[in-house]
């Protein structure tokens, strides 16, 4: 059990040195969600925000 463990962080380390960077497992990276109208949520409430007159100004990454 523990050998298996081991084996697999290893392998998850090699590909981690090799690709330089993890897999993009957000929504707004998923082709295919956004496809089908599924956002993330944080840009579903910067959405419904702009059309209220009270909205809250929210800062842009």
């Amino acid at each position: 059990m523990i050998l298996i463990v081991a084996i697999s962080i290893l392998l998850l380390g090699v590909r981690l040195l090799l690709g330089k960077q993890f897999v993009h497992t957000h929504i707004e990276g998923n082709k295919a969600m956004n496809d089908q109208g599924i956002t993330c949520y944080r840009d579903m409430e910067k959405k419904e925000r702009s059309h209220n007159r009270f909205a809250v100004s929210e800062k842009s990454k």
